[in-house]
């Protein structure tokens, strides 16, 4: 059964998000509705509930399906067409249609959960996730506001920073320099090494690898020659191992962002509580069915390893073991989430020179982001007072710290998109069969801007010639301007046939020029992502009655009812009517001026009156 499809962009005549309409190679109502209803379901897998199905109700079984993101359409148009073709074969799809979600749902899932993607749909800020799978690179904004994010990392992580943090005998080293408290410490290479380290430091000691994040190989609270050895074997796997005097208390994350301590929690390492009748393997597993394998506010799953193992034997205990009813079976010896550890809220509660040197530690490694862990009986007074120390600085610490709602993301994130725009670029496209109104525009606005002209022959920015395939759809051309990352106004012409059928790359545009006699219902495709539509004279009077872009429907025109003003006057089409703003033919600076206008109308304005002065005879 071949399955016929056309990918429509952002933005385009049936809804506000990507749709995919597909008709098979015969008709089959209930097989196309099936198709599409198992791609709505892919995605409430992914993460991402309300897409609908669409039925446009055409040929008998022309269906359709929203999506969130353009190219997670084609993922899915790959995988409605696996799945047709199982069809044909009467093959039993159950298994066939688990597999292929899942396969799409391990590329999807990571980038569509990350903190960036999240706050980026909260807030309004294009996204895209630019490499798929379980490390996925997200791009947020367009053009000169684009920035990119990766696991942790935000567009301004130090790289310097970073290396020299994580190497943990370099970062204590570094943190003493600056008079940092720290516990004593120092590398062993051999178990002979640890065991004497550990008796010139003195009982109990921490032993870790030197260079590996989230806790993995780190056993605390070692207290005997018998728990020093497996503690060095496993730190052993992971390279460098080193020995450090453990301190006693509970561990404290305290998030750091640009220079100020905005968040702490309190560790808690992972644990499971008797209910007398389960094995500790067994209740590990009703524990982690409410968890997700990676960081997430569900908490992360608890893996079961040889530390773990090892740290049951220090109680009496094993997998095997069943215990009592309320009894607290601590499975970590560190307090890391990583390490299927939960945390509690303390921000109130830290003193601020602990705060201060939090904030001392960041600024050593020069990071904008960083997770300073305290190690502290009481974290509600200065480190020195209760033997306290600075055990790590991590420069790519998780986000969530058990604030209420998503306050720290977002801020996180808006830090890089302080303006009202929220990382986007004005776009202005022009619908016309040739690049007339394009060339103009663009010429007119590249004296003051630096702008991404699209064309179906080329993509030009700042006059430069880019490679692109010719006559490419505008949904590709204009993705490739957003991409650009000198792109501070992009203009793109597109026929209003490529609008109607494919639609166009983004949610939202600023302006949409139509050219004379041009076909109305291309506006009226546009008209619900648009922030302002500019139109000619004879085109207004089809325009109205339709939906009313946010800022109005203007007009360039040689006359206004009632009077005949000499040159070309600029009239605004509203829900009251129309408005006579005043006379083009003025400069500029003149037309901004005098008027109360909304933030994206004066770029409106600027395109209107370099259209009257040089594109209306």
């Amino acid at each position: 059964m071949q399955v016929k499809t056309i990918l429509l962009g952002a933005t385009n005549r049936i809804s506000r998000h990507p749709v995919v309409l597909f008709t098979l190679g015969e008709k089959n109502t209930s097989v196309a509705e099936k198709l599409a209803r198992q791609a709505v379901e892919v995605q409430k897998v992914i993460g991402i509930p309300g897409m609908k199905i669409i039925d446009t109700g055409a040929n008998g079984n022309h269906f359709g399906f929203e999506c969130i993101h353009p190219e997670l359409g084609r993922d899915l148009i790959r995988y409605i067409s696996l799945l047709a073709f199982e069809i044909d074969r009467n093959a039993d799809l159950t298994e066939r249609t688990d597999r292929l979600a899942t396969e799409i749902s391990n590329l999807w899932k990571p980038g569509i959960e990350h903190n960036a993607t999240q706050v980026a749909g909260r807030l309004g800020i294009p996204w895209d996730v630019v490499t798929k799978g379980d490390r996925p690179l997200i791009a947020l904004g367009q053009g000169v506001h684009r920035r990119l994010f990766w696991k942790a990392f935000t567009p301004v992580t130090s790289e310097i920073g970073t290396v020299f943090s994580t190497p943990k005998n370099i970062m204590g080293k570094m943190l003493h320099d600056a008079g940092l408290p720290v516990p004593q410490q120092a590398m062993a290479t051999t178990f002979d090494d640890a065991q004497h380290l550990a008796v010139k430091i003195g009982w109990p000691v921490v032993v870790k690898p030197a260079r590996t994040d989230f806790g993995v190989g780190i056993t605390t609270g070692i207290r005997n020659v018998q728990e020093l050895r497996a503690a060095f074997d496993i730190a052993k796997e992971f390279g460098d191992v080193l020995v450090q005097k453990h301190i006693e208390g509970d561990g404290h994350r305290l998030l750091v962002h640009n220079g100020k301590c905005i968040s702490a929690v309190r560790q808690i390492a992972a644990q499971i509580v008797g209910d007398g009748s389960s094995s500790v393997s067994e209740l590990i597993a009703k524990t982690n069915e409410t968890r997700t394998d990676y960081l997430s506010r569900n908490w992360k799953q608890i893996k079961i390893n040889e530390a773990l193992i090892q740290m049951l034997d220090r109680v009496g205990l094993n997998l095997d073991s069943v215990p009592a009813m309320e009894q607290v079976v601590r499975l970590r010896s560190n307090t890391n989430i990583s390490q299927g550890g939960t945390c509690e809220r303390v921000t109130d509660d830290v003193h601020p020179a602990n705060m201060a040197m939090a904030e001392t530690a960041a600024a050593v490694f020069g990071l904008d982001l960083a997770g300073v862990d305290m190690q502290t009986t009481d974290i509600r007074s200065p480190l020195d007072e209760e033997n306290g120390a600075i055990i790590e600085v991590n420069a790519t610490p998780g986000w969530f710290m058990m604030e209420d709602g998503t306050s720290l993301e977002d801020q996180i994130v808006q830090h890089f998109f302080p303006s009202p725009a929220h990382g986007r670029i004005p776009i202005i496209v022009c619908i016309e069969d040739r690049p007339d109104i394009a060339e103009l525009i663009a010429s007119a606005l590249s004296g003051s801007h630096v702008v991404a002209k699209s064309t179906s022959e080329e993509l030009a920015v700042r006059g430069h010639v880019f490679n692109q395939s010719k006559n490419a759809r505008c949904s590709h051309r204009i993705q490739v301007a957003l991409n650009n990352p000198i792109t501070e106004i992009a203009v793109i012409s597109a026929t209003a046939e490529d609008i109607l059928h494919h639609g166009l790359g983004t949610d939202r545009v600023s302006l949409v020029v139509g050219a004379r006699g041009v076909n109305h219902s291309a506006i009226q495709c546009l008209s619900r992502s648009t922030d302002a539509t500019l139109v000619f004279a004879e085109d207004l009077a089809a325009c109205e009655g339709q939906r009313t872009p946010q800022n109005g429907i203007w007009c360039l025109t040689n006359s206004v009812t009632g009077s005949s003003p000499k040159g070309v006057t600029l009239v605004k089409n509203s829900d009251e009517g129309i408005v006579h703003v005043r006379h083009a033919d003025g400069t500029i600076r003149e037309l901004l001026r005098d008027q109360a206008l909304h933030s994206e109308e004066p770029l409106a304005l600027q395109v209107a009156a370099m259209l009257g002065g040089k594109f209306i005879d």
